[in-house]
């Protein structure tokens, strides 16, 4: 193999590979949206939307969006397992031919084979010289959609990953080295994502504290002992005898989470435990643990809904099949995380408080702050508490996703009314300001490509010192970007060791900043991947508003989106609010600039050569 073969070598392309599906296995939850999901929101459509929302074409055609979107993300593998299904699965056809199609469907993408196909598409796409990081993980995500558990270190694919490296179990003791080639390591990877989660008699037990019950309440196939009792009962050779006694002890040895010196640990007295246990019968352990939350959280919430206080979740929970740990947490948060722990967060509110003064000054001086952009600044804040820092760090409770996604579009129509603008009107606007945000964002993604591998081997001091060379760090910790300085110090980046598809998607940036026929590609992929996510967005909006079906997948897809729809909302009342103005002329002024953007593009000036006659600083978000 030469070295401008369009092909790598073996031990060159496992590295990208591994890189692709460890990036997906270390995301947080949940992962992304995939083929799988959008069948499984069109089935649940078909099989259960009321005959109004069913003869809604704008919901129809969103559903048909999305299935046409993500079969294209598909790779040759996959795409042949389920080709001959695609046709069948549009909104056109009759409703119980779609349910058919769909459950033929699911049946197969959750076969072990289609794990198969799709790992082998990651793998051969990962051969060619010019794919990028970026191409492969959209691969992987595929992958991840077909396999038993995504998006954890714990997961399937993080270990398929060691695999692919190393060529030994994520977890192994084991450090001597290990002699494997390349098809060995392949052919072991593949091996662990065809392992079929174990099928049995399911059991799952969950802990809660501030919680309390009467030692043992039963509510059809749930139970809930209170924790003290029951594990001392269960330990002690004379304890009294209750139905879940033998299951608890055998617990008690096996899980890493539940602990009887924990439970009664000194300063913990005031402390109220529940053990909840949820019997799911005989089936897989797949997705078990969610499911046996599900139904918990559905009881807990009556009680809550009567007037009772609502329990914590301590994240500790073991699954049993048979009676055998299958999985399980390794800690559960016995305490209250006390407050005051987030000092960082807290000198940052400080420093946005001193940026909000000298922004804002003059503004709250000479009149009052509009009533409907109060209101949606409360709207917006609210739902940030899904994973906020009051949450994170002072026990805050959490909004759920459903929940933000309602207050935000609450939040714009605010903003709306404000304005004195249609919400679609609005709407529209904001996806442009959008588009234009997340085509800097990608620009830089693979411009820092090879800087964002995970596992650098102790590289972090050559990392930063290589950041340090086209960045700064605001005074509000925002790193800023400078595109000038970094086509400047492009050799430090290009000589970088990474993995190949991170070197290539370097030089698809370097092409996008340097090339307007590049850059136009680039934008008309992003406005045609908003369009799908803007589609998807009011689906699942008016699902949470109306009642229609919505999978949590679809929900979660749309969070970044409804999150920066919201925040940029905000920030142009708030600069028409800074500036004394409407938003109709903030919004004014960028439409100019997007317009004068586009002229000098029409002229044949790059991203770099706007740079020159322009502010050189980018942010996180690039500058455009």
């Amino acid at each position: 193999m030469t070295a401008h073969s369009d092909e790598l070598g073996p031990h060159e392309w496992i590295e990208s590979a591994a890189a692709a599906v460890n990036a997906v296995s270390r995301r947080a939850r949940p992962r992304a949206y995939t083929l799988g999901d959008a069948v499984a929101e069109l089935h649940s459509w078909a099989r259960d939307a009321r005959a109004s929302s069913w003869s809604n074409r704008r919901n129809l055609d969103s559903l048909d969006m999305d299935v046409h979107h993500s079969a294209t993300h598909l790779g040759p593998q996959v795409t042949g397992a389920v080709r001959d299904l695609l046709p069948l699965l549009a909104s056109s056809r009759a409703r119980e031919d779609i349910v058919a199609a769909a459950e033929e469907f699911s049946a197969r993408w959750a076969q072990p084979d289609m794990s198969r196909r799709a790992f082998d598409d990651v793998c051969e796409l990962a051969q060619l010289r010019a794919t990028t990081l970026s191409s492969l993980v959209q691969r992987a995500e595929v992958l991840a959609g077909t396999v038993a558990a995504v998006t954890s270190d714990w997961s399937v694919l993080s270990e398929t990953a060691s695999l692919l490296t190393s060529g030994r179990d994520r977890w192994s003791c084991d450090e001597s080295p290990v002699s494997m080639s390349a098809e060995e390591k392949v052919s072991a990877a593949r091996a662990r994502l065809a392992a079929k989660a174990p099928v049995g008699h399911v059991v799952v037990w969950k802990l809660y504290r501030r919680a309390q019950v009467d030692l043992r309440v039963s509510v059809g196939r749930l139970t809930f002992l209170a924790a003290d009792w029951a594990v001392h009962n269960a330990v002690s050779n004379d304890g009294e005898e209750f139905p879940e006694r033998d299951e608890l002890r055998g617990l008690l040895r096996s899980s890493m989470w539940l602990r009887e010196e924990k439970l009664f640990a000194q300063g913990r007295a005031h402390h109220q435990f529940v053990l909840a246990r949820a019997d799911l019968g005989r089936r897989s352990s797949l997705g078990a643990a969610q499911q046996a939350e599900r139904q918990i959280e559905a009881v807990l919430n009556i009680v809550a809904n009567a007037g009772g206080v609502s329990w914590i979740d301590t994240h500790g929970s073991s699954t049993l099949v048979d009676g055998d740990l299958r999985s399980g947490s390794l800690i559960a948060e016995y305490d209250q995380r006390p407050a005051g722990e987030d000092h960082y967060g807290v000198r940052v509110s400080s420093e946005i408080l001193q940026h909000l003064s000298e922004e804002l000054d003059g503004a709250m001086s000479s009149r009052e702050m509009p009533d409907f952009l109060v209101e949606a600044l409360a709207a917006a804040r609210e739902a940030r508490l899904t994973d906020h820092r009051d949450v994170r760090s002072f026990s805050a409770r959490p909004v759920t996703p459903r929940v933000a996604t309602a207050l935000e579009d609450h939040a714009i129509e605010q903003i709306a009314s404000l304005a004195q603008m249609n919400s679609l009107e609005l709407t529209d606007a904001l996806t442009e300001l959008e588009i234009e945000r997340h085509a800097g964002q990608l620009e830089l993604e693979l411009l820092l490509a090879p800087l964002q591998v995970d596992d650098m081997d102790n590289r972090h001091e050559l990392v930063d010192t290589i950041y340090d060379r086209f960045s700064d760090i605001s005074e509000l910790g925002t790193r800023i970007v400078d595109l000038t300085r970094l086509w400047e110090n492009r050799r430090h980046l290009e000589d970088f060791a990474c993995p190949p598809a991170a070197a290539a998607g370097l030089r698809q940036g370097f092409t996008i900043i340097t090339s307007v026929d590049a850059e136009r590609l680039h934008l008309a992929a992003i406005r045609g991947e908003m369009e799908v996510v803007r589609a998807r967005h009011r689906r699942v909006r008016n699902a949470v508003v109306h009642g229609n079906p919505v999978g949590a997948a679809a929900l979660h897809s749309v969070r970044n989106f409804s999150r920066a729809m919201t925040d940029d909302a905000i920030n142009l009342a708030l600069q028409a609010f800074a500036s004394d103005t409407t938003i109709a002329a903030v919004l004014a002024q960028h439409e100019n600039r997007r317009r004068e953007v586009e002229e000098t593009r029409g002229a044949g000036m790059s991203i770099l050569k706007r740079l020159g006659t322009e502010n050189p600083r980018g942010t996180d978000k690039s500058s455009r």
